[in-house]
């Protein structure tokens, strides 16, 4: 119970650190402005994932420069007839992007996967446009790739031989904090916003991103609860004369 009560006060500290933090002035230049996926509807974007896509969409108007590119970031779960990332991008072309700047990740099944995977498919489109101005650019080992050389170079989003600039990560609001704190984890530059999601939905989703945020830190909750289980023991023991001190 201890444990339970000192996660919560963490978890709504750090939900408040989040928001202060999203109230900075918005990134101007982005590699790409990201928006994470959630789940279709009949194939269709739902109501949920379309106020991710229209700030999505009003961000990458605002933000972006000549090479910053709009990706629609998810794979395709097991009762969708096709990838978040596919629907996702019909949506935003729908609604009047450039196709050119519509690049769909279309592979992830997680938010970590959409952040990793979504900062190769920047890094690599990205590079491709800037290639005829200048020929000098290389690409930047990402992801898996980069975790395989770990030790000979910086970690994913924090440069190395071609410049990389953040990313501008476009989520609703009660998933800001956890993809936040999962661009730090992986070491993916990346300023995370927050769309508006309905009333009625915040309760159940705070509650999921409160069970997901603990699971990321399992191992610390599991040694803060048997630590506190053994406390609450001895104290039962002495009040009831078990154990004499």
């Amino acid at each position: 119970m201890l444990s339970l009560l000192l996660a919560a006060i963490w978890y709504a500290l750090y939900r408040w650190a989040a928001a202060r933090d999203a109230r900075r002035p918005v990134l101007n230049g982005p590699d790409a402005v990201v928006v994470l996926g959630s789940g279709l509807i009949n194939g269709k974007v739902p109501p949920l994932l379309a106020a991710r896509l229209d700030l999505g969409r009003k961000a990458f108007a605002e933000h972006r420069d000549a090479t910053t590119i709009m990706i629609p970031s998810g794979g395709q779960g097991p009762d969708e007839p096709r990838p978040e990332g596919e629907a996702m991008a019909e949506y935003l072309v729908e609604h009047g992007m450039n196709p050119a700047d519509v690049v769909a990740e279309t592979r992830s099944r997680t938010t970590e996967e959409n952040l990793r995977f979504s900062r190769k498919v920047a890094t690599d489109a990205v590079t491709a446009r800037r290639m005829p101005d200048d020929a000098s650019l290389s690409t930047v080992p990402t992801g898996e790739s980069q975790r395989e050389s770990a030790g000979r170079g910086p970690a994913v989003g924090q440069g190395s031989g071609t410049e990389q600039r953040p990313l501008l990560v476009v989520t609703n609001g009660y998933h800001a904090p956890r993809a936040a704190l999962l661009s730090r984890k992986l070491g993916v530059d990346a300023q995370v916003i927050g769309a508006k999601t309905a009333r009625y939905f915040v309760p159940s989703a705070f509650l999921r991103e409160f069970v997901a945020v603990l699971q990321m830190n399992r191992v610390l909750h599991l040694v803060v609860a048997g630590l506190s289980f053994a406390v609450t023991v001895f104290m039962l023991g002495v009040a009831l004369n078990w154990i004499g001190i």
